[in-house]
């Protein structure tokens, strides 16, 4: 009998991550920008941009695929103010607080930069 109960739980557990997991990938969509690198702060690296007003705007980009970070040296002051096509996904991290209050993250994440 406890051994039923051992596997009705670890196929509950399989199932659930299963869907988890699923969830996660469907909450992604890959996007590229221009931008001009404005450096890196501790909340992540920042790119200034022209929205479709023409009007400046700064997106920052809270991860970096490890693979860019080989590529290019973004902490080094030699790459402020260089242009690049940036790839990058976007996902959405669910998060309750202290207060039980859930609320939502957006993670932008770079996946590849091109020098322009």
């Amino acid at each position: 009998m406890k051994s039923s109960y051992i596997k009705i739980g670890l196929i509950v557990f399989i199932v659930f991550a299963g869907l988890t997991s699923f969830n996660s990938i469907s909450n992604q969509e890959t996007s590229t920008l221009i931008g001009i690198y404005d450096g890196h702060e501790d909340y992540g690296y920042n790119f200034i941009y022209l929205d479709a007003n023409k009007d400046e705007r700064t997106m920052t980009f809270q991860e970096i695929d490890e693979s860019v970070l080989d590529q290019y040296d973004l902490d080094s002051e030699d790459m402020l103010a260089a242009k690049f096509e940036i790839t990058y996904t976007t996902s959405f991290e669910t998060e309750i607080d202290e207060d039980g209050t859930e609320y939502e993250n957006e993670i932008n994440t770079i996946m590849a930069l091109k020098p322009l």
